[in-house]
This record gives structure tokens, sequence and C-alpha cells, in this order.
């Protein structure tokens, strides 16, 4: 079930999490997950349970992409670390735009052929495409499946390295195919509806003081408030 509670009031907002907390018979000794926007707005919380309540225990407050990983962890059997981390994505990208021959990637090639140390700029551009192709992970992800599929989403492309980037890289590492967040979304929505990931699934979540949220990422807590309380406070 999707509860729901707003205010412009932060302080009345932990009021309202205290009380649905006292009104939830869990179990001490199972942590209770709170979605939050930073991990400086879970310090706080925390602080404010504590002077409300006279104790704070057992609350585990993480970043959404954090606590949809480890959901990936559970459901689909992956890996502590995501193989396409933005650190881990710009070694492998290192490797790719030394050996890309391309009409296509002039721009980058007279971007490092430049003065200075061609490995260094080399990394940095790396570096940098790799938290590109991470943002695109999250919020624009039928864009790579659609270049996986051979569709251009984008009419008139101004960028069309980055599709020929993104598709070099899964024919060069093709273990990555189907580990990248746009896939694993799919399967882990089918996932939750299966009857046996209940008992992988905690009984309630909290999202709390979130002020935005990409639609990977809210189609996943919805998914989840089928199965289990999702308490969002907005």
């Amino acid at each position: 079930m999707l509860q729901f509670y707003q205010s412009n009031s932060m302080a009345m907002l932990t009021d309202i999490f205290c009380e649905r907390g006292q009104l939830v018979d869990a179990d001490p000794f199972v942590p209770s997950n709170v979605i939050v926007q930073s991990y400086g707005t879970g310090q706080w919380l925390k602080l404010q349970l504590a002077s409300r309540q006279g104790i704070s225990a057992n609350i585990e407050c993480v970043l959404p992409a954090h606590f949809i990983w480890e959901l990936y962890r559970k459901l689909l059997n992956q890996p502590q670390q995501s193989p396409l981390s933005v650190e881990l994505l710009t070694w492998r990208l290192m490797t790719i735009l030394k050996t890309e021959d391309s009409p296509q990637f002039d721009a980058i090639d007279r971007y490092l052929g430049g003065p200075g140390d061609t490995d260094l700029r080399r990394y940095q551009l790396a570096d940098k495409i790799a938290g590109l192709f991470d943002q695109y992970l999250m919020y624009r992800p039928e864009w790579l499946l659609a270049w996986e599929e051979g569709r251009d989403p984008i009419i008139d492309d101004p960028h069309p390295w980055q599709k020929q980037l993104w598709l070099t890289l899964m024919e060069t590492f093709p273990e990555l195919v189907d580990q990248h967040r746009a896939k694993l979304h799919q399967r882990a929505l089918h996932s939750i509806n299966q009857p046996d990931a209940q008992n992988l699934l905690p009984e309630r979540i909290s999202l709390f003081g979130l002020s935005s949220l990409p639609q990977i990422q809210l189609d996943t807590f919805r998914a989840l408030s089928t199965r289990m309380d999702v308490d969002i406070y907005f």
C-alpha cells in the first residue's frame, strides 16, 4: 500500500514519521529502511527521532540509487558494485577511446590530439563520458535501449558518436549487456510480482524528504507498493 504524507514543514513530517513508526509492530532487530535525498538528511532525521522519542536505533538511511541496487542484488543476484559504476566505466571507456577509429569520432580525435598529456586527456574525457552515460542510465534509459535495438530516439542527433560509443562498449564487454540499469529495471519490475519475491523484500520502506525522483525510480517504488507498505513523506 502507498501512503502519502505532505507538508511544507520538515518538523511536521518528522512528527508524522514518529507516530507512524509507533503504530507498526515491527521486529526491533530488523532495520527500518528509510530512503533519503542525502546522508545529511538521514543523520538529521535520526537526531530528530532521538530528541522526540529518547532513542533512535536500527534505522538504515540510504540514497534511492543505493536502495534500488540492493534490490537488484536480492532479486537478480547482482554483484556488490555495479559493473557500470562511473569508476569502472571510466576505465572501460579509456580502452575503447584508444582503439576506436570512425569518422563519427573525429571531434574526439581532435580533442585528444591537442597539446598536453594525451593519456591524461583521455582519462578526463572518459570520466566525463562515464558520468554522462550514468545520467542516461538513470534519466534516459529508453535512449540506450533504443540504441541497442538499432533505433535513433533523437531526431537529427548532433552527437552521433555517443550512440556509436555505447554500442562499441556493449560489443567490447558483452557481459554488460544485461547488467546495466535500463535492462535490470525491466527485469526487477517483473521479479517484484513473482510469489517468491515476498521473502526477499522488506515489510515497509519510507521515503523521507525527497524533492524529486527520476521515472525509473518512481516506477520501482510504485511496483514495490503492491507488495509492501511504502510511506512517502514529501
